[in-house]
């Protein structure tokens, strides 16, 4: 595997969209103030959008069983599954505060349940489809 020393558009698309976010994001600020530059952003995701809608592409989203995973928990899960005997204790530990952390700060169930799923991606906004 090689790796560059930093991102790239052509490689790596979906940093293409988010730098078109970062850009709308920046132009809106109120130190900035450049709305045109906001919309002209819009448009070109826009574009790309359309164009990548009428294709089959992979999501790339790693999924559990039941297709679903929340980030933090997702890495934790992993770790816990590679590391050595000795380390998993705390693995398991910092699962059980993830847990609290969600019922405490989580008042319905549903919304417990999808902070408790991993999600590799963390984008959250409930379950993931499974990689096709």
């Amino acid at each position: 595997m090689h790796l560059d020393p930093e991102r790239t558009i052509t490689d790596d698309v979906g940093f293409g969209f988010r730098l078109l976010v970062d850009i709308a994001e920046n132009a809106l600020s109120p130190g900035v103030n450049l709305p045109t530059t906001a919309v002209q952003c819009i448009d070109q995701l826009h574009d790309l959008l359309r164009r990548l809608v009428t294709r089959h592409i992979s999501n790339g989203w790693h999924v559990d069983a039941d297709g679903a995973r929340r980030r933090l928990r997702a890495m934790l899960l992993d770790l816990r599954a590679t590391a050595c005997e000795e380390r998993r204790p705390a693995l398991d530990r910092q699962l059980k505060l993830l847990a609290a952390a969600n019922e405490r700060a989580f008042a319905h169930e549903e919304d417990r349940a999808t902070a408790d799923a991993a999600d590799a991606q963390g984008i959250g906004g409930g379950t993931a489809s499974k990689t096709q």
